[in-house]
């Protein structure tokens, strides 16, 4: 499937202003797509998932100025403040037809608008990840080709192909929801403050990228704190990984740009969401909540393992490379906290709704991004003849796999969109 799709990928034009020229009409190409592809599945889901409550909180803080049930409220006022920036007046005066729509369905068009650019984000995010990393390491790749991957990137999901069709999610972790509009918001937050974070740890103390960790960090946790809930345990454990470099840790960049505005957020949020009269608490209960949807642990073992098969491949492949990457061995242990948290603690009101499993679902997400940008590295999607043609082949069967279901799911959500949870 994809060796199809990978003819002439490598074809490059020469000259500096034709490459930048290519990959600027590139770049505005790929977000053309992605906002048809995103916005189309968006617009499907408003009235299943999760959009419904954070639409009329949204509302609710237009109209009473707070918001009463998320602590987490940085989607309801971005899409406040989108709807105050929309010309709705302007419009309306078009027809009464329009005015209508406007009247009832303003927060909505607001909603969708947010959850594009988030995705418009994403995507230029994954972009220039890829093609720095592609570029740095001497592969040529076309910036077509880098649009393909990065939107392939974006809708790959697990194996569920022996279970399909009566389940595609739940038990599974994906890094690609469509129905979460604070997951599809913490997105690019959290790629911003993964990269912002490796590249700082072990710089040179700068003030100003402390103040950038410290609006990074502030605005993730706003949207959903479940990056912030186990990036910093990931960091704790790198850093005891890689104990012989302990004095070279930017310590300052650590605790007040990460450590402290980290805390503080989601003191504030616990103080909002976990004490007083009838709000949820949090307990230790193993496998509690996750085995209400999968029969046994090791059917959630074999699921998970369907999950992240993609991953597991190209760190055992390439482990040479994998084991000297730093900024992959820290996605993996984010992934690893967030999974073993995910297991270990519920909440009790909102059990069902798997609130900790957001943790592996952003996880995985930049998890599928680096191991990607070490596939390409390593030309797993060259049609040149590779050195190891069979982990070549078998990279690519997996890949593929994980895009036909994320494909099947894609289109699932548009046909029959439902509530997940």
């Amino acid at each position: 499937m994809i060796q199809l799709l990978l003819t002439q990928h490598f074809t490059f034009k020469q000259g500096g202003s034709l490459k930048s020229k290519a990959k600027t009409t590139s770049l505005i190409l790929l977000s053309v797509i992605v906002s048809i592809i995103f916005g189309y599945v968006t617009y499907r889901q408003l009235k299943v998932g999760d959009y419904g409550d954070h639409i009329g909180w949204a509302r609710d803080l237009a109209e009473k100025s707070y918001v009463y049930v998320p602590s987490h409220s940085l989607y309801e006022q971005l899409t406040v403040a989108v709807r105050a920036l929309i010309p709705f007046s302007v419009f309306a005066k078009g027809s009464k037809l329009l005015r209508q729509i406007i009247d009832i369905k303003s927060f909505e068009i607001a909603a969708v608008v947010v959850t594009v650019l988030s995705y418009i984000a994403v995507a230029l995010l994954i972009f220039t990840r890829l093609t720095k990393k592609w570029e740095a390491d001497g592969k040529r790749m076309s910036p077509w080709f880098v649009g393909f991957i990065t939107v392939a990137a974006m809708m790959v999901g697990p194996i569920f192909l022996f279970t399909f069709p009566d389940r595609m999610y739940l038990g599974y972790i994906t890094g690609n929801p469509y129905h979460n509009p604070t997951q599809l918001l913490l997105r690019p937050l959290a790629l911003l403050l993964f990269y912002h974070a490796y590249n700082n740890l072990y710089a040179r103390r700068n003030l100003g990228n402390i103040l950038i960790a410290a609006v990074l960090v502030v605005a993730a946790t706003q949207a959903k704190s479940s990056f912030t809930l186990t990036f910093l345990p990931a960091l704790a454990i790198l850093g005891l990984i890689q104990i012989r470099k302990l004095k070279e840790l930017n310590f300052l960049y650590i605790i007040f740009g990460l450590g402290i505005p980290a805390v503080t957020t989601l003191a504030a949020q616990y103080f909002i969401s976990f004490t007083g009269d009838r709000v949820d608490s949090i307990i230790f209960a193993p496998f509690k909540a996750i085995l209400m949807f999968v029969p046994n642990g090791w059917v959630l073992l074999l699921f998970t393992l369907l999950s992240i098969l993609f991953p597991l491949v190209v760190t055992l492949f390439y482990w040479k490379q994998a084991r000297l990457n730093l900024r992959l061995k820290l996605a993996w242990i984010n992934f690893l906290v967030a999974f073993v948290i995910a297991i270990l603690f519920s909440q009790v009101i909102n059990m069902a709704s798997l609130n900790f499993w957001w943790g592996p679902s952003i996880g995985l997400f930049i998890l599928f991004v680096e191991c990607i940008a070490l596939a390409g590295s390593n030309e797993m999607f060259s049609l040149r003849e590779p050195t190891h043609k069979v982990q070549q082949l078998i990279g690519l069967a997996v890949f593929s796999l994980h895009l036909l279901c994320g494909i099947i799911f894609y289109l699932n959500a548009i046909l029959f969109p439902s509530v997940y949870l």
